[in-house]
């Protein structure tokens, strides 16, 4: 496994959000690579997420996330490189 948990948290954060991102690239005519260039926090503005989502998202279990992975045999990538180490 090589994901860093902050890149399994933003791949767990955008297929949460996944609709309401949908939503304001069809009705708002918001650019998809702008939606998804934003950092976490204001993605989450940006798409308007509820307090349930920041709460998740910031009760996040990076290990939970792993071994949910492993258990259904998927391989994640990092974007920081493959060191494998959990930058958070």
């Amino acid at each position: 496994m090589s994901a860093c948990g902050v890149c399994l948290r933003r791949t767990w954060l955008v297929a949460r959000l996944g609709g309401r991102i949908e939503v304001e690239r069809r009705v708002r005519a918001r650019e998809l690579g702008l939606l998804l260039a934003l950092g976490d926090e204001e993605l989450m503005r940006a798409v308007a997420a509820e307090s349930v989502v920041v709460g998740e998202y910031r009760a996040f279990d990076a290990a939970a996330a792993r071994a949910a992975v492993e258990r259904v045999g998927l391989e994640v990538v990092c974007r920081h490189g493959r060191t494998g180490s959990d930058a958070g």
